[in-house]
């Protein structure tokens, strides 16, 4: 997944890099609800047309996220969010040995 390049697609296929999409100070979040592995490669896009690739830094932290409630955002957004979650919450509990139902809507 690419985070900070935009690369647009024309209507004829052809992929399009913007430059200057990323600015100095931006952040991301990303959230899971189940284990991750993330790999992070700071590396110019094989579009940038650039000769010149500065090295800068990243930071990078990763920590708990508050328990997902009724008016969670996140899995509230759209029926397939839900799906999601319902189906992360019965691995979990698969996981555990349990075979209780999922929350209710």
């Amino acid at each position: 997944m690419n985070v900070f390049s935009k690369v647009a697609v024309q209507d004829g296929g052809e992929m399009v890099f913007h430059e200057d999409n990323a600015q100095e100070g931006q952040a991301i979040t990303f959230r899971t609800e189940m284990d991750l592995l993330i790999v992070l490669s700071n590396t110019p896009h094989p579009l940038d047309t650039s000769t010149v690739y500065p090295s800068v830094p990243v930071k990078l932290e990763a920590g708990a996220s508050e328990p997902v409630g009724k008016d969670d955002i996140c899995l509230n957004l759209c029926r397939e969010n839900r799906r999601a979650f319902e189906n992360t919450w019965e691995a979990n509990l698969l996981a555990e040995g349990f075979t209780a139902a999922v929350p209710a809507e």
